[in-house]
């Protein structure tokens, strides 16, 4: 072959790393995301009286907005970083450099600077701020209500816990660091040391603090310290440990937990690396472990346990002086989704330990008094004081929560089930045909050992808890209140999508934004059992938003299975003109029909609906249903239904419609582009092409073979590629990329783990062999989805060229280099 046209090649493939600029003209969409505004950052006062948002444009922060609910009282403020409501109407606004304290009733308001820092103290009843002069650190706390200064002090540094509101100043005097916590309205001196303190940790109970210090010679040592007695508890480092890091944990039952992570020691370079068919950690391989000594510390006794000479790789520290431990690596075959393993129960007195059961999953109670543990579907509860060991006997159930000592609520399909510990019995608390429920309360209280398995139950909120029956229509969303067995509704949301939901504490008071496809957000509010107000409305006056138009379709594929497809309108619809179409295509999206589209060309796989019918396209997006033809095949037979209900809509341009996806859509779209004769042009990103190939591959993002990708994941192919080579093989778009007739572009991330770029350069390679008309981007140092802000403009640019160029006729000088060879 030519020289030149091996540098052509070359070229192509490598258009974008190599800067390929090109002239774009969207002056009408420019305009269009210049000004659709978009409400992000919200945040509600405890009491209800205040609600605050940021208005955002095209992705960028433009003005902060604080309005009383009570009042026509508001505040704007622009150039603001952050923001936070204190106590007693008041609130403090971060900017570059300074902040404002601001009073809402009054309006009265305090400027200081320069500052590096601020922080809200006794549950925002003070304020801190850093102050920076000259050389010198200054700590100044002031009242909240007035913003009268009350402390001033110079210190070294200052270590914040903004989930306790907790503040320690560190000040050096002479050869002395001495450790402050601001307690009872002042700051305490409460420990003093000739080290460098690296790290302090506030014990949950507010009384104990662990304290890391590292000495001159690079020594770490960790202590405890009770506040009220200045007793100092010291902590043994393990033996024969170089230690880098040390990590305290509060246990919340009497105990600490320490981790001592070890300094790298140099290896000397592997001439080989040996892997043996048994190796069931091949993470280690590529990524080097950490090697931690997991130290525990009892309060009360004064004793010091080192949990690793138990001999598991985690031990979990739980109440009655008892540890569950287990190795989670021990049963890794890479084929099933999740790793179950042999949990033992370790008494840490007698140092004797037994088998209790298999699991995938665990949960213990905030007391850590109980294990609930979950294994081939089902859940059983095990009680640390009596071993007594109790079965859940229901199927289907997920994601349990304990609200209590006695009362576990697990979410199911369609429903919650509650089950009652103390009786032992369960049942079905709610319950709704065509609905998803959940409940609302973080599961993750702690996670000591750093395992994935087991996690801590956080404390339960006494006022209740919030469970969400959102309709699979999206019809009607219910927010429950959960409260001594008992439900009851307290909002409800008709036809529109929320988000970014807030309530307080006592769940009086709630705020949320509101959207739909042609309704732009709008933050809502409601107290109590009262009907929900209209805070903030954006985009107030936008027709063009009012005049948006979308269609939720219900129909069949071949086989009979319900499917749902969401077809938006071109902007500026009229009847009787044509208009082409986009297919976009990945899993299940029609729950999202309600969502608010906000234009942008800051995207990361360059697909937007708010560009795209701005352009004039309609765009379609039905879901994906899957059966045992394999995903491909199940892929084809879903679109082909949704395009053929489209058939009574005469705007639509049959002649020219595209098909898109991303990752896995990115797949379904290759594999289509071989079975279709329904489509004008194509656009894939990130996406698998040889999934034969693939299957047999480490993936270095999950750090996992690929086999339970294939066999129980996404591809739902149930059966190994040696029990079932002929899903594999008529699934696998490259085995048919010569039945590709039509020009595709491809882009994808150098970077990219997830899907391995060469799986782009394979389709280029395949479509190229057949003098298929193909152009990849390849975009340097992103990894799967574009990051950089100017790779995500270009590939949002590009994507719009290729429609316009197939689906309209427009000239693009990029591709007719391409198409014109």
């Amino acid at each position: 072959m030519k020289a030149t046209k091996l540098r052509h090649i070359f070229y192509i493939v490598f258009l974008v790393a190599n800067n390929f600029s090109f002239a774009q003209d969207r002056e009408h969409l420019k305009k269009i995301i210049a000004t659709t505004e978009n409400i992000g950052a919200t945040k509600m006062s405890e009491n209800g009286n205040w609600s605050g948002w940021r208005k955002f444009y095209d992705g960028e922060a433009d003005t902060l907005v604080i309005k009383s609910n009570t009042s026509k009282t508001s505040y704007r403020r622009t150039k603001a970083l952050d923001y936070q409501f204190l106590t007693k109407n008041t609130a403090l606004v971060n900017y570059v450099g300074k902040v404002e304290w601001l009073d809402l009733n009054s309006g009265r308001h305090l400027e200081i600077q320069p500052i590096l820092n601020s922080y809200s103290l006794s549950d925002g009843d003070y304020f801190a701020v850093l102050v920076k002069q000259e050389n010198q650190k200054k700590i100044v706390v002031y009242k909240s209500d007035t913003a009268t200064k009350i402390v001033e002090m110079s210190v070294d540094r200052v270590i914040y816990n903004s989930k306790q509101n907790s503040l320690f100043a560190i000040q050096r005097v002479n050869e002395s660091n001495y450790l402050l916590l601001w307690k009872d309205d002042n700051f305490r001196k409460i420990y003093q040391t000739a080290d460098e303190m690296e790290l302090v940790v506030e014990g949950l109970d507010k009384r104990h603090i662990a304290i890391v210090a590292k000495s001159k010679l690079e020594e770490r040592k960790a202590i405890l310290l009770d506040v009220e007695t200045q007793k100092v508890h010291t902590i043994q480092n393990p033996k024969d440990f170089q230690t880098k890091l040390i990590v305290p944990t509060d246990l919340d039952m009497g105990k600490w937990q320490f981790n001592f992570f070890e300094k790298d020691k140099e290896e000397k370079q592997k001439i080989v690396d040996v892997w043996y068919s048994d190796d069931n950690i091949l993470q280690e391989k590529h990524t080097k472990q950490d090697h931690i000594a997991h130290v525990l510390y009892d309060l009360k006794s004064g004793s010091q346990t080192n949990l690793n000479t138990y001999n598991f790789e985690r031990v979990i520290p739980v109440a009655y002086d008892k540890a569950i431990a287990y190795n989670t690596s021990e049963n890794e075959d890479y084929i099933k989704p999740n790793v179950e393993v042999d949990l033992h129960l370790i008494d840490l007195k007698s140092n004797q330990s037994k088998f209790i059961t298999k699991a995938i999953t665990g949960l213990v109670d905030e007391d850590a008094t109980k294990l609930l543990s979950c294994e081939d579907g089902r859940w059983s509860l095990y009680n640390f004081l009596n071993n007594e060991v109790t079965k859940i006997n229901k199927e289907g159930l997920t994601n349990p929560k304990f609200v209590d000592s006695s009362t576990i609520l697990f979410e199911m399909e369609n429903g919650i089930w509650s089950c009652d510990l103390q009786h032992k019995v369960g049942n079905l608390l709610l319950y709704k045909q065509n609905a998803e429920l959940k409940i609302l309360q973080d599961n993750k209280y702690f996670n000591a050992s750093g395992n994935v398995i087991i996690e801590r139950s956080v404390k339960h909120n006494p006022n209740g808890i919030i469970i969400e029956q959102r309709d699979t229509d999206n019809s009607q969303t219910i927010l429950h209140l959960f409260k001594n067995d008992k439900t009851k509704p307290i909002v409800k949301i008709e036809g529109n999508s929320y988000r970014n939901l807030l309530f307080n504490k006592n769940f009086t008071q709630f705020q949320w934004v509101e959207e739909n496809h042609n309704v732009a957000p709008k933050l809502m509010r409601q107290t109590g059992a009262k009907s929900s107000k209209t805070v903030y409305v954006s985009n107030a006056g936008s027709n063009r938003i009012r005049s948006l138009k979308k269609e939720v379709y219900s129909y069949q594929n071949d086989r009979g299975q319900k499917i749902r497809g969401i077809l938006y309108y071109p902007l500026h619809f009229q009847s009787g003109e044509k208009y082409p179409m986009i297919v976009y295509i990945y899993e299940k999206l029609s729950k999202n029909s309600n969502d608010f589209t906000v234009p942008t060309l800051k995207d990361q796989i360059g697909f937007n609906i708010h560009n795209l019918i701005s352009e004039g396209y309609f765009v379609f997006i039905p879901d994906i249903v899957y059966d045992n033809r394999g995903p491909g095949l199940s892929a084809v037979a879903c679109v082909h239904a949704g395009l053929n209900v489209l058939l009574n809509i005469k705007e639509i341009d049959t002649d020219n419609i595209g098909l898109t996806g991303f990752s896995f859509g990115g797949y379904e779209t290759n594999f289509i582009a071989t079975k279709s004769n329904r489509f004008k042009t194509y656009i894939s990103g990130g996406s698998l092409v040889d999934t034969v190939s693939d299957y047999f591959l480490y993936n270095y993002h999950w750090r996992s073979l690929n086999y339970s990708r294939y066999e129980t994941k996404q591809f739902r192919h149930d059966q190994s590629f040696f029990e079932n080579r002929a899903i594999y093989f008529e699934n696998n778009p490259l085995y048919s990329a010569d039945k590709i007739k039509k020009p595709m572009l491809l882009f994808t991330g150098t970077d990219d783990k997830n899907v391995p770029w060469d799986n782009t350069v394979k389709l280029y390679s395949a479509l190229r062999r057949n003098k298929a008309k193909v152009i990849a981007l390849f975009y340097p140092n992103e990894a799967h989805g574009l990051i950089n802000k100017d790779a995500q403009i270009d590939l949002s640019l590009r994507t719009l060229d290729w429609w316009d160029y197939f689906l309209k006729g427009k000239k693009k000088e990029w591709i007719d280099k391409e198409l014109n060879k």
